[in-house]
């Protein structure tokens, strides 16, 4: 997925189930996408449980960090409807 940007459906199938694996075997509650490529897989707009894209949660934090210590303005649309 890292090289070619964009994941097979195999691939997807296969976090997807992993995912309801946690959840069901578990008890996880959010899915967390710990990997930086790891939302190519995850790429539907509504999934029946909650996701965590770490990498959009640390752009997010970059993006205030600069905005409160610098006062630039960057267009702020990192966030789905579901953050």
């Amino acid at each position: 997925m890292a090289v070619s940007g964009k994941a097979t459906d195999d691939q997807r199938a296969y976090f997807e189930e992993a995912a309801v694996r946690l959840i069901s075997a578990h008890g996880a509650q959010p899915v967390v996408l710990g990997g930086t490529d790891l939302f190519l897989a995850f790429d539907k707009p509504i999934y029946p449980y909650p996701l965590v894209d770490c990498a959009l949660v640390h752009a997010e934090e970059i993006w205030l960090y600069e905005y409160m210590n610098y006062g630039h303005y960057v267009e702020r649309d990192l966030y789905c409807d579901c953050c």
